[in-house]
């Protein structure tokens, strides 16, 4: 008689491992340019409303381009679902970038990475989902280690109650942008939603910016090249690569690699716009992405049902059909 049967063990071909390092590769791309997006939008200088504005139709122009390149067609069915989305990710990022020009782009990062925290009790308000013990720890470390970023930096001349409260409203938005989007993804393609997306979210903006912002609807000259890098790159870029690298990264891997955006943008901040990390405020960035990084690796594993707290951490706006989409800031 023989033994019992040994596991296979599998191993990838040479054109399967060229891919996934490609879109390990792809992924840590578009880390980089999600982290640029808080010192571009200081840079452009302009307020939250028409610097959001002309972000997002750029992006969608971007995208329509794209979609014509394929010979794809915006239906008003695409559009009406997607408007919603639109709508919510407009008012979220145009928080986030007004709440950068009161107080430091570290702060208003670490805020958004809470994102996937604040997940877990809506989650089990909503859905009926429990959270583990660990992800329940895991939210406590974040919470306490963007505690610890925070206070420091509040004292800050820079900081003020007014960009705290932008930035928490940013962070709150955005849970209900992946909550929504989750469902208006259903049968819509990337390049499509995208473009409807972003579309939508001018229309819904574009009044707003003529009643609060009609003085800066058109930016100076100075400003037109940050705006365009803002869309290209964060806008563009970094979703398009995401969405190239899903197929050929497990989704637990992309989570993790996707928190060192919050490290990234907070170090951008420090090179490019003379903001400082006292050493308890970097000690607080490393116990709050640690805790992320372990609830991604957690709530992604083999075998694990995705819960509202995974999508969450691995949320974006532009998934492929049947993908969870993966973890971006509202830039």
């Amino acid at each position: 008689m023989s033994g019992p049967a040994q596991p296979a063990t599998v191993e990838l071909a040479p054109n399967d491992r060229l891919r996934s390092g490609l879109g390990v590769g792809a992924v840590l791309a578009a880390t980089l340019c999600w982290a640029t997006a808080g010192v571009i939008g200081v840079k452009a200088d302009l307020p939250g409303l028409p610097l959001t504005f002309w972000r997002v139709l750029m992006v969608a122009a971007l995208f329509a381009v794209a979609m014509a390149s394929q010979r794809l067609r915006l239906t008003w069915s695409t559009i009406r679902q997607a408007a919603p989305a639109g709508a919510v990710f407009a008012l979220t990022a145009a928080m986030f970038f007004e709440s950068i020009r009161h107080t430091s782009v570290g702060i208003a990062t670490i805020i958004a990475a809470l994102t996937p925290v604040l997940a877990l009790p809506v989650a089990m308000r909503f859905l009926g989902e429990r959270p583990t013990l660990l992800g329940a720890a895991c939210a406590l470390g974040a919470v306490g280690g963007v505690a610890l970023f925070v206070a420091p930096g509040y004292r800050d001349a820079s900081s003020s109650p007014r960009g705290l409260v932008l930035a928490t409203a940013s962070m709150l938005t955005w849970v209900a942008y992946l909550f929504i989007t989750k469902r208006a993804r259903s049968g819509i393609g990337t390049l499509e939603y995208m473009t409807a997306m972003n579309l939508t979210g001018a229309a819904i903006l574009l009044p707003l910016v003529l009643l609060w912002g009609r003085d800066d609807m058109r930016p100076p000259t100075s400003s037109w090249g940050w705006i365009l890098l803002l869309a290209v790159l964060p806008g563009f870029l970094g979703h398009g690569l995401l969405t190239w690298a899903q197929p050929h990264v497990d989704l637990s891997v992309s989570s993790i690699l996707l928190q060192g955006e919050t490290v990234g943008a907070a170090i951008a901040g420090v090179i490019f716009l003379d903001e400082t990390i006292a050493p308890i405020q970097a000690a607080g960035m490393v116990l709050a992405v640690a805790a992320l990084a372990v609830l991604a690796q957690s709530t992604t594993r083999p075998g694990r049902r995705p819960s509202p707290a995974s999508v969450a951490v691995d949320a974006h706006p532009s998934p492929l059909p049947g993908e969870e989409p993966a973890t971006a800031p509202p830039g």
